[in-house]
């Protein structure tokens, strides 16, 4: 994908939740999958991709930064949050909901980031904890895809 050009994209997101119980992972898997069209620009290395996500409601805006070892999302609207995913570091930020406010740790054990002229692909593998504790082992693929007329 080009550096200096806003062009419009796909996004695709699938998230694997496995869920903890309390003598580790259980069967349980929480799964999510989305597409939603968005802006995609690259400047300084990194990439950095817009979108809407609709919620019950509003829409949240959600603005992904892409680099070979970082990846951000920052989100806006009724959920307020900036969780990043860092190999071998573990990040937690405030993860503002409608319903109160958690604290969100996100220990990333690996991120792959893959960079193709046409599409972006990134895959994440982290623990996830919520107010201190563990709650899932969770895989997260991003495809970012140029979008044609």
């Amino acid at each position: 994908m080009e550096s200096g050009i806003r062009e419009d994209v796909f996004v695709s997101i699938k998230a694997i939740h496995t869920i903890m119980g309390e003598y580790g992972p259980t069967d349980d898997e929480d799964v999510i999958e989305m597409v939603n069209m968005g802006t995609h620009y690259m400047g300084d290395r990194i990439h950095y991709v817009t979108y809407d996500e609709i919620g019950e409601d509003d829409i949240n805006k959600n603005l992904l930064k892409i680099s070979s070892n970082r990846i951000e999302l920052n989100k806006t609207g009724s959920v307020k949050s900036t969780l990043a995913f860092e190999p071998g570091n573990e990040n937690f930020a405030p993860y503002n909901t409608p319903h109160g406010e958690l604290m969100m740790g996100l220990k990333t054990t690996e991120l792959m980031v893959s960079e193709e002229e046409e599409e972006i692909n990134a895959h994440i593998e982290y623990e996830m904890s919520i107010n201190y504790n563990k709650v899932s082992d969770c895989r997260l693929d991003i495809n970012i895809k140029r979008k044609y007329e």
